[in-house]
């Protein structure tokens, strides 16, 4: 299955004061981790255009690295500063998905080709590659049975399974969300 995804579409706003949990998590360990192994994202965070996403009622925060006004990574984390770190780069011929840990360990890599101002990615490839990660035992084993039983219970129910057909980025969010959760 292919969808559309354009890294252009990101909704992102500049929030006036940010919670304490951001504030919090820029003092962590965690966060000094992403200083010394992702530089030139830490450098460009935008944690005032920072988004939450609510996955499994689990508070999830992004916040965005911007640069040259083209968004090259996220750092979503939770409040316990669980974290996992998304970078992007981009080619003439397409674009490069990467999630890592905080001491950049491969989780997973995906890439899409471009088709007009848009790149399209392909699901089967994300899985692929997925199942071939070098993520630790626990961590894939738990993440793996976590992101089955959620799509398994998202098939089921027709409406979810629509919307997670019909909506870029679903089937990432659970896996995402199932990484942080076994963490």
């Amino acid at each position: 299955m292919l969808f559309v995804v354009s890294c252009e579409e990101q909704q992102i706003s500049k929030q006036e004061s940010l919670p304490e949990t951001i504030n919090d998590f820029r003092d962590s360990q965690q966060f000094s981790l992403i200083k010394a192994n992702f530089t030139n994202l830490a450098n460009n965070l935008s944690f005032n255009s920072y988004w939450r996403e609510n996955i499994e009622g689990k508070e999830i925060f992004a916040v965005p690295s911007i640069k040259n006004n083209i968004l090259n990574g996220v750092i979503y984390f939770d409040q316990n500063f669980n974290a996992i770190v998304e970078t992007r780069s981009f080619s003439e011929n397409g674009a490069l998905l990467s999630f890592r840990d905080l001491n950049a360990n491969e989780l997973v890599n995906w890439t899409g080709s471009k088709r007009g101002e848009s790149y399209v990615f392909s699901y089967d490839e994300l899985a692929n590659n997925y199942a071939k990660s070098q993520v630790n035992g626990r961590s894939t084993s738990c993440t793996s049975d976590c992101y089955g039983e959620a799509k398994r219970a998202c098939e089921a129910d027709p409406d979810c399974d629509m919307i997670c057909d019909l909506t870029p980025g679903c089937h990432v969010s659970i896996a995402i969300a199932c990484y942080i959760n076994c963490w």
